[in-house]
């Protein structure tokens, strides 16, 4: 797939193109895929990363968002990402692993660098997870899911551990 620029002239910026590949026809499932957008800022959340935008609190603008508005002036952002499973009776175990890249910040016709970041960061996240299906009405799942980011500005990359787990009882056929 390709989506070009949205600016006359200019067919980069606001550029995605993302690529996948997967194979189900066993037991084991895998899948792989990678976006890469050009000015994430715009092409993802519709800003136009003007100051006023910003000042107004615009909700499409990242920069209004905490987890990304230090990435708001990124000039480009890449996603890999591979999963695979393996099912055996009524059971499935799953693994994913990703790589985030926000590359060249401080592009202020991208969005606002409040921090004044420069050069880039990245984040790598993996997850494992497992569900059984004790009967046709009752699923059991867990997961564990480890997040780091690199080092910025001297201050050391962030880590997240989560862990989920559900149980699913269906009501009805319904």
């Amino acid at each position: 797939m390709f989506s070009p620029g949205c600016l006359a002239g200019n067919f980069a910026r606001n550029r995605i193109w993302p690529a996948t590949a997967g194979d189900a026809n066993s037991a084991l499932t895998i899948a792989a895929g990678y976006p890469v957008v050009q000015n994430p800022n715009s092409a993802f959340f519709g800003s136009t990363g003007s100051p006023a935008a910003v000042v107004n609190r615009v909700p499409s603008n990242n920069t209004v968002a905490p987890v990304y508005s230090g990435y708001a002036s990124a000039n480009s952002m890449g996603v890999f990402s591979a999963a695979a499973t393996w099912t055996t009776g009524s059971g499935t175990a799953g693994v994913v692993n990703s790589n985030t890249r926000f590359r060249n910040f401080g592009e202020l016709s991208s969005g606002p660098s409040p921090r004044g970041l420069s050069g880039a960061a990245m984040f790598n996240n993996v997850e494992v997870n497992f569900r059984y299906q004790f009967t046709p009405i009752l699923l059991w799942g867990v997961a564990y899911n480890y997040t780091h980011g690199n080092a910025m500005l001297g201050k050391s990359g962030a880590t997240y551990n989560q862990f989920a787990t559900g149980l699913d009882y269906l009501l009805s056929k319904r």
